[in-house]
């Protein structure tokens, strides 16, 4: 009992440590009001897993309707020398697939939001969810308008 109490009193601390960063961060970003020049929609996926993992080895990136969406791969990792990595970012046109780095050890949360901001994203996508490298508290810094 004295572990695991341990282990979420180290784990309420690292959630407050993130807290704490977010309630200094900056005002709420801007979002794109309209649709691209062409009238397609940015559509971004954010994750961890692009390389050698379950989900780059299940990616299906290349399936999107390029009249409507432009795609984008967001890798909160390093390329991992994998064919894998290298298969899911020939799946997006060249310069759409963004190497951002491993937040907390290669770049900071609040660094991410605005790179995601800056590519004018309309729907940000994690493949995340709660494991392991989850971005919530990046989601909470609200980088796109619509996330899912």
């Amino acid at each position: 009992p004295a572990l695991y109490k341990g282990i979420a009193e180290a784990h309420a601390r690292d959630e407050a440590r993130k807290a704490g960063l977010l309630l200094v961060s900056p005002s709420p970003l801007p979002h794109p009001s309209r649709l691209l020049p062409d009238n397609r929609l940015r559509l971004a996926y954010l994750s961890t897993d692009l390389g050698d993992h379950p989900v780059g080895h299940q990616a299906w990136f290349w399936a999107h309707d390029t009249a409507q969406f432009d795609l984008h791969l967001l890798a909160l990792s390093s390329n991992d020398g994998s064919v894998w990595w290298q298969r899911t970012a020939a799946m997006v046109p060249e310069g759409n697939f963004h190497e951002l780095g491993k937040i907390g050890l290669q770049t900071s949360t609040a660094t991410v939001a605005q790179q995601v901001n800056s590519l004018g994203v309309h729907i940000l996508i994690t493949l995340n969810g709660w494991t392991a490298g989850n971005q919530v508290d990046l989601l909470a810094l609200r980088p796109a308008p619509l996330q899912v």
